[in-house]
């Protein structure tokens, strides 16, 4: 048995001055302390007995080299975005991936398609990028991306689940597995995959360049020998992040 000290505070006084003792004292503690050879002995045992039980096998991925990522063309009414540009393919190929580039997929957004094989893209036909593995695109899948849509395929886009019900019921049909870019959630931990932010950051920028152009006479103030002009007052609606990116660049533009 190993006695254990415990203090106990007592507070004193006498008629010269008030101090502060601490007393000491010694109490038989009821647990004992194993000795080395026994706490050696517990230590082999459990040893022993996490060796002798059964390990649990990982979740075997597919390795990067069987998998192919395939980049249709956006066929939304004036939408020039395309899934990938030239310099991600290029990553994507050093990590193994076969990609699969729609011909002309990046036109919009002036890619061409000597860039996406540089790269080592593969330009394909439309159900040629549909019958890869992974398919990435910017806007939602319509009917007729539906039907040369492979079972058992991923789809990687925007999707509006809630705005867009028979579009997942035909995803669920083809036993798809869906990941909604517009669904997720705006924390740290998921930063780099938040594209709805990083698009309306670009709409919010993009809708002051478009009012400039659109504008009467000059946006931000002048200065000349026949006088000035003063600039232009500007009204944005909302503090989301399109609002923020428009006031930011009505600032830059020295705006009111």
């Amino acid at each position: 048995m190993v006695s254990v000290v415990r203090a106990q505070q007592v507070l004193f006084k006498t008629k010269r001055f008030n101090n502060i003792s601490w007393i000491c004292r010694r109490t038989a503690s009821t647990t004992p302390t194993p000795t080395t050879t026994e706490a050696a002995r517990q230590v082999g045992q459990k040893v022993a007995a996490d060796a002798a039980a059964p390990t649990k096998k990982p979740i075997a991925g597919a390795p990067y080299k069987t998998l192919s990522i395939g980049v249709p063309k956006e066929t939304f009414l004036n939408e020039k975005r395309v899934a990938l540009t030239p310099t991600v393919v290029s990553a994507l190929v050093k990590k193994g991936f076969t990609l699969n580039v729609e011909e002309n997929a990046g036109a919009g957004s002036s890619f061409h398609n000597e860039e996406y094989q540089n790269a080592g893209a593969k330009i394909v036909s439309r159900n040629a990028a549909y019958a890869s593995n992974i398919i990435l695109k910017v806007r939602q899948p319509n009917n007729e991306d539906i039907s040369v849509f492979q079972d058992k395929s991923t789809l990687i886009s925007f999707i509006y689940p809630a705005q867009n019900k028979p579009l997942v019921e035909q995803l669920a049909k083809k036993k798809a597995t869906v990941f909604a870019m517009d669904c997720i959630p705006r924390i740290s931990r998921a930063q780099v995959f938040d594209a709805l932010s990083s698009m309306a950051n670009i709409s919010g920028y993009k809708a002051v360049i478009e009012a400039a152009n659109s504008f009467g006479r000059f946006f931000t103030g002048k200065i000349t020998a026949a006088g000035k002009s003063p600039p232009a007052k500007i009204l944005v609606i909302g503090g989301g992040v399109a609002g923020l990116s428009a006031i930011g660049t009505a600032r830059n533009m020295v705006l009111i």
